[in-house]
């Protein structure tokens, strides 16, 4: 059986073929091609204000839902409070499995900001002991404080790059390990 419809998006006539399956479950083709059917999705997206979650299956407002640019709509499908809800549950139950997959991202990030920190104290320093002239590569030298009474933090604890540190750096000389145990034993 072969129908002309309109298109409900372009208004274009189609044809539809419609076979008994079509006809038993009431699709009898709105839209004459897929393109109409996702820039209507689209449109009726940005139109609603309100969306169902996935999960609970209440309707909220879209500021209870992430943005998620893949969505036909621009949400995810669940809610905030029952995505982290999931994600929690999901730790729990996986916490184990992924206990080594988290260690190795925590080491990671905090190797990438180890280096960073680096990069900055070898931008602001020379690599040269101002005490013996000694060369060598930044793991040979120590952070000593010119006035210990001005010490605010501990650079080397902290491990990455802030604007605390970033003054605490204004306070300190790159000197080599040698001479800074030299220097404190001095101070004793």
């Amino acid at each position: 059986m072969k129908l002309n419809k309109t298109c409900e998006f372009c208004r274009n006539e189609f044809e539809v073929i419609l076979s008994k399956s079509r006809l038993a479950s009431g699709n009898r083709g709105r839209f004459c091609n897929i393109g109409c059917y996702h820039t209507w999705q689209k449109k009726q997206a940005i139109e609603k204000t309100e969306k169902k979650c996935g999960i609970c299956k209440e309707v909220k407002q879209l500021s209870r839902f992430y943005k998620n640019k893949a969505s036909y709509d621009g949400y995810h499908s669940n809610c905030k409070e029952c995505g982290r809800k999931a994600a929690k549950e999901y730790y729990q139950n996986n916490k184990e499995s992924n206990k080594e997959k988290f260690l190795e991202i925590a080491k990671k990030s905090a190797r990438k900001r180890r280096q960073e920190l680096v990069k900055v104290i070898t931008g602001k320093f020379s690599l040269k002991c101002p005490d013996c002239g000694i060369e060598g590569p930044f793991c040979i030298y120590d952070l000593h404080h010119i006035d210990t009474r001005n010490k605010e933090l501990s650079i080397s604890k902290i491990g990455y790059v802030n604007s605390k540190v970033l003054e605490e750096l204004d306070k300190v000389i790159l000197i080599c390990s040698n001479c800074h145990r030299i220097r404190h034993r001095r101070d004793i």
